[in-house]
């Protein structure tokens, strides 16, 4: 399967940063989308292990079957991400991020795939909206992750 979106960008932080922020699904998502580009407000709906509902400006963000796999030099997260904009579209794909070691760094890898949304604006999205919104999670989560700037 092609990817839809293919992306990297390095991380101010350490893997253990990664895992400790990854210990809460729930709070780790919404604080990602809250940073995501036009999200004024980012609201976590429910939470569990495998399950993340996040209600936005924009609508209803629910990603399910997340699953974290953590080895010593890397961790793994995969998950279907369906987001309900209003009564627009309806957009769905699968997200795999990889978080590698890099020096004394971490390397984050989006990659974006099966992606799938209704309606003229979801056509319009699935042709153009690639580059704008893998972009815009990889700054996301480096905007959770990165360590702050010495003062």
């Amino acid at each position: 399967m092609r990817p839809w979106f293919a992306g990297s960008r390095l991380l101010d932080c350490t893997l253990r940063d990664v895992a400790a922020s990854l210990q809460s699904q729930g709070e780790h998502t919404q604080a990602v989308v809250s940073h995501m580009p036009g999200i004024t407000s980012a609201e976590l709906v429910e939470s569990d292990d495998t399950t993340v509902t996040v209600r936005t400006n924009e609508g209803l963000m629910t990603r399910t079957g997340i699953s974290v796999h953590t080895d010593t030099d890397a961790i793994v997260v995969e998950f279907t991400e369906n987001y309900e904009a209003g009564n627009a579209t309806t957009a769905t794909a699968l997200f795999r991020e990889t978080f590698t070691t890099q020096d004394d760094q971490v390397m984050y890898h989006l990659q974006i795939s099966d992606r799938h949304a209704s309606g003229v604006l979801g056509a319009l999205f699935r042709t153009f909206g690639a580059r704008s919104t893998g972009r815009g999670f990889l700054a996301a989560t480096a905007a959770v992750l990165d360590k702050p700037a010495p003062s």
